[in-house]
């Protein structure tokens, strides 16, 4: 049996996210599993503590957890599972304290994937991966006279952002295109945006693919809804089962290969072959997804195949 603690934005209300498959598979897999509110983390000497709140029953959706919250120290558990950052204002303090907790236990993920993979800027300077065209600036009038002198189409989105939050697609003809990426880069110039060549394959939709060091968890194919560029399911694409290419497998291994070597045990991958668009470490989403599509419940093949090495 294994000690899991699980560090979500805050205890509440229980809702049907990841962590909520995972507490449960760990859970019936006869595991010992806690919640933790990461914005508690504190430093105490060497140690990290946090509030946290043992489950002794499996979790219910829409039912708040009832139990009491305990101060411990997470260097006693067996594995760390990051579910979120919590509160963007001190991620930078909690990344410094999830270094020293590594140093005592098991992250998933490690923070150097977390650190440079939970971007949009890593992926496009990788030499072993082909990515879309991809800028990035704070300077409007740059990303400006790049996007007019391409005649091409672009997706403008933030840096690190997620569900397809404030993703834009930029069309020659579109006269509001100045407006949109002044809007992006802030009125002074102080936020940083990325501009993103547009891959006309995108209408047909894009593979998300669950990855755990070389074993494939999941995969499913999200198709845009025809009045949409995105193809994020908060943001109205359908999900719809599919098969995996030879080629894609293989750029699934490598993936695997390369970025195991920085701590990335568990990510999600976004594909358009032969692009690599995003890969996600910061817990990707995909598990509810699958379950609701295929009525299978995959949480227990992905804690299996992370537990087994540990």
């Amino acid at each position: 049996m294994k000690k899991i603690c699980f560090l979500l934005n805050k205890i509440g209300r229980i809702e049907p996210h990841n962590y909520y498959l995972l507490c449960n598979a760990a859970i019936d897999l006869n595991h010992s599993v806690c919640l933790c509110d990461i914005d508690t983390l504190k430093l105490v000497h060497d140690k990290i503590i946090a509030d946290t709140v043992a489950l002794k029953k499996p979790l219910v959706i829409d039912e708040r957890v009832n139990a009491e919250q305990i101060t411990a120290n997470l260097a006693d558990f067996d594995l760390v599972w990051l579910m979120s950052f919590g509160m963007r204002k001190s991620y930078l303090d909690k990344i410094q304290m999830l270094s020293l907790l590594q140093k005592q236990t098991r992250l998933i993920n490690s923070v150097e994937a977390l650190h440079l993979l939970g971007n949009k800027y890593s992926l496009p300077t990788n030499p072993h991966f082909q990515t879309p065209a991809t800028y990035a600036s704070k300077n409007a009038d740059y990303l400006w006279q790049l996007f007019r002198n391409s005649q091409k189409k672009w997706i403008v989105k933030p840096p690190a952002e997620s569900r397809g939050r404030n993703v834009f697609l930029l069309d020659p003809d579109d006269s509001n295109a100045r407006v949109i990426l002044e809007m992006m880069t802030g009125n002074d110039s102080s936020q940083y945006c990325i501009m993103q060549e547009y891959i006309d394959k995108s209408r047909d939709g894009e593979k998300r693919i669950l990855l755990c060091r070389d074993q494939i968890i999941t995969y499913y194919q999200r198709l845009p809804d025809k009045r949409q560029h995105r193809n994020n399911l908060h943001a109205g694409a359908t999900a719809i089962p599919c098969r995996l290419s030879e080629n894609e497998l293989k750029l699934c291994q490598n993936i695997g290969d390369v970025y195991r070597k920085t701590g990335a045990v568990f990510m999600g991958i976004d594909l358009i072959y032969p692009f690599v668009l995003e890969i996600n470490v910061i817990n990707p989403g995909g598990l509810k997804t699958a379950l609701d599509m295929s009525g299978k419940n995959h949480s227990y093949k992905l804690i299996n195949s992370i537990l087994q090495r540990y």
